[in-house]
């Protein structure tokens, strides 16, 4: 097993800057401008909590996840070596669409979106398709396989579909507010373009635990 983010006090420090400098570059870096995109203090929030959400968002309870901080271990392995994909991965927004094996085939991050106050997740028209057409790289390092360790189901048991087609996985936080919202929904109306014969499995992952002990 891997060791924990707290044996890893060097790797926290620098996670923890970049995570603050990812989200300043989304805006003119101020807490004022931060504050008008529907950012939040971060905190850990309760299922109580993410249930509310998932009413509030449509994400049913047997679709959503919380991310371990094993993915936060896992980002650290890949920083020395491959430091742009581990930004990419650290980022608190995103949405990845894996085909039926595994395979990431799009890609969209906050760092990518650009917009204020809202980031512009379909500025070219990413989400008017289906699959998506990708917004950032997609590295073959990411894969489903060695994501989903890294996620806990809210609810057991978990949906869990077979012969798939595609496999969608969208981050969001309480703490990035309305940002977050709006993937969501972005993602929800993208699958709606998919054919009624093609399977696909969606997973909400709430990332607040995370960022708020890197914070």
């Amino acid at each position: 097993m891997v060791a924990s983010i707290q044996s890893w006090p060097g790797m926290q420090r620098k996670i923890r800057i970049l995570s603050i400098s990812i989200l300043l570059s989304l805006t003119a870096c101020t807490p004022l401008i931060l504050s008008t995109m529907g950012m939040k203090n971060p905190r850990v929030i309760s299922e109580k909590e993410m249930y509310a959400y998932g009413r509030k968002w449509n994400m049913s309870i047997y679709y959503q996840q919380t991310l371990l901080p094993t993915y936060v271990d896992e980002v650290q392995k890949l920083d020395s070596l491959y430091p742009a994909l581990a930004k990419n991965l650290l980022q608190p927004i995103q949405a990845m669409y894996f085909d039926s094996s595994g395979r990431l085939i799009s890609y969209h991050i906050n760092c990518y979106a650009g917009g204020y106050p809202n980031l512009n997740w379909n500025r070219n028209g990413n989400f008017d398709v289906f699959p998506a057409k990708t917004q950032a790289p997609c590295d073959s390092m990411i894969t489903l396989s060695r994501l989903l360790p890294h996620l806990k189901p809210l609810e057991f048991p978990c949906v869990k579909m077979k012969n798939l087609n595609y496999t969608v996985v969208v981050f969001w936080s309480r703490w990035t507010g309305r940002q977050s919202r709006h993937l969501v929904e972005f993602v929800q109306k993208n699958m709606k373009l998919a054919s009624k014969e093609i399977r696909i499995q969606i997973m909400y992952v709430n990332t607040d635990e995370v960022f708020t002990k890197l914070f």
